[in-house]
């Protein structure tokens, strides 16, 4: 009896393995994995441009989807002793689960700079579904 436990939960580890491995970012409230991309950049004091695919993997397969909610993109600069948003930027829908985000500026400035999306009503832009840091050219 001990065993076959013991094979079981070896059997659930194993497929929580499978299924976080292929997934780079993994957005919980949408059960959603997110794989961000730079099409141009990421540069600094000029504009970058980066594509966001959301998706699931269904056995060998990767099924595109669009998340729940309609989302904001946007850049986010930490600093030493403050934190606050960037230019706006242009974001395109290519296809469902597909954006493509253009305009996207990074001036230079002491810290850090970071790509966030939220939902959009969800107002707090301290509070991202997903941030990831901008490591430059």
């Amino acid at each position: 009896e001990r065993m076959k436990s013991a094979i079981v939960l070896l059997a659930m580890i194993c497929a929580a393995c499978a299924w976080s491995a292929p997934c780079p970012d993994f957005i919980a409230q949408e059960k959603l994995c997110v794989e961000m991309e730079w099409l141009d950049g990421p540069k600094m004091s000029a504009y970058s441009k980066a594509k966001f695919t959301f998706f699931r993997e269904e056995g060998n397969k990767r099924v595109i989807l669009r998340p729940s909610k309609e989302l904001v993109f946007y850049p986010w600069m930490i600093m030493p002793n403050m934190e606050h948003g960037g230019r706006p930027v242009v974001p395109t829908e290519l296809s469902p689960g597909v954006w493509e985000i253009a305009k996207i500026y990074f001036e230079a400035m002491p810290g850090h700079w970071e790509m966030r999306f939220r939902y959009a009503d969800e107002a707090d832009k301290k509070k991202p579904l997903f941030k990831t840091k901008v490591e430059f050219l």
